[in-house]
C-alpha cells in the first residue's frame, strides 16, 4: 500500500529548476514567501533559497495574536537557518478591527479572513520588492478542499502543488528542514490547539493513500480489499466531493456572437 516512495534527489533538482525557470520567465528575480512555521512553507523556502540564492528570497511572518509559540519559534528557525531576508507583520489589528465591524465570532470565517489578509500583504511586499509570490499549498490540501479561495490558493507559482503531504515530509528531510518541523502536526493556527487532522477526522497518511489509489483508478471496493478502513474511505471521499466547487475556475458566460454588432 505504500505509495509515497520518491526519488528525492531527482525531485529536489526538478523543483529547484522549476523555480529558477519560472522566475526567469518573469520580469523579477526575487521571491516572497509567507513563512508559517509549518512544513509546507519551510520546504518552499528551502527550495527557493537553493534556486534563487538567499539574497533573492524574502520570508514574511504574518502572525495573529493566538498563534502558537512553537510556530513562531519554528518560523524563526527557518529564517535563521536559511539566512534569508525577514519581515514580520502582525495581522491582529487588521483582523480584530474587521471582527469588530462585522460582529462575528465564527472561528472558521475569521480564519479565512486571516488567510486572505496574509495573502494581500504578501502581494503588497511582492510589488514593493519586485518579486513573485510563491505558494505553499500541496495536493492533499487541494483535493480535500482545505484551502481558502483567493487566500492560500492565490500565488504566482507553487512548487509543491503536485505533491501529497506525506511526500512533502519526505522532501523536507532531504532538504534539511529541522526535524521538529517535519514531525509536528500541521495546523492552520486559526485557534489554539487546532490541527488539520483533527478537523478532518483522519490523518494525512490515511488520506494520501486513498487519494493516490483513487487517482490511479482503484474503486472503493479495491481500497477495502487492500485493508483500508471503509469508514475512513467514506470520510475522505465525502470531503473531496463536498469541496469540488473550490477546484473549479470561476464561471464566466459564453456570449453568443449575435450580441456583438
Amino acid at each position: 500500500m505504500l505509495f509515497v516512495d520518491i526519488n528525492t534527489t531527482l525531485l529536489k533538482e526538478h523543483l529547484i529548476n522549476f523555480v529558477q525557470n519560472e522566475v526567469e520567465k518573469s520580469p523579477f528575480d526575487k521571491a516572497v514567501i509567507g513563512i508559517s512555521g509549518g512544513i509546507d512553507s519551510a520546504v518552499v523556502a528551502y527550495l527557493a533559497t537553493e534556486a534563487l540564492g538567499r539574497e533573492n528570497v524574502i520570508g514574511i511572518f504574518l502572525p495573529y495574536r493566538t498563534m502558537s509559540q512553537q510556530n513562531k519559534e519554528d518560523a524563526q528557525a527557518v529564517i535563521e537557518d536559511l539566512g534569508i531576508s525577514f519581515l514580520e507583520v502582525d495581522i491582529s489589528p487588521m483582523v480584530d478591527s474587521f471582527k469588530a465591524v462585522v460582529n462575528d465570532t465564527d472561528k472558521r470565517r475569521l480564519g479565512s479572513k486571516m488567510v486572505r489578509e496574509r495573502m494581500s500583504i504578501l502581494y503588497y511586499y511582492a510589488d514593493k520588492y519586485k518579486a513573485l509570490v510563491l505558494g505553499t499549498s500541496n495536493k492533499s490540501e487541494d483535493l480535500l478542499g482545505y484551502f481558502t479561495n483567493h487566500g492560500d490558493s492565490a500565488w504566482d507559482i507553487d512548487p509543491i502543488s503536485g505533491l501529497y503531504k506525506t511526500q512533502i515530509v519526505i522532501l523536507g528531510r532531504e532538504l534539511g528542514v529541522p526535524e521538529r518541523i517535519v514531525e509536528k502536526k500541521s495546523t492552520a493556527d486559526f485557534w489554539a490547539g487546532q490541527t488539520d487532522e483533527e478537523e478532518f477526522g483522519f490523518s494525512y497518511s490515511e488520506a494520501d493513500i486513498i487519494l493516490c489509489h483513487i487517482e490511479r483508478g482503484h474503486s472503493t471496493e479495491d481500497l477495502v480489499d487492500m485493508g483500508i478502513d471503509e469508514q475512513v474511505i467514506k470520510k475522505v471521499l465525502k470531503r473531496v466531493e463536498s469541496t469540488a466547487y473550490k477546484r473549479v475556475p470561476p464561471s464566466v458566460p459564453e456570449l453568443p456572437s449575435e450580441v456583438f454588432r
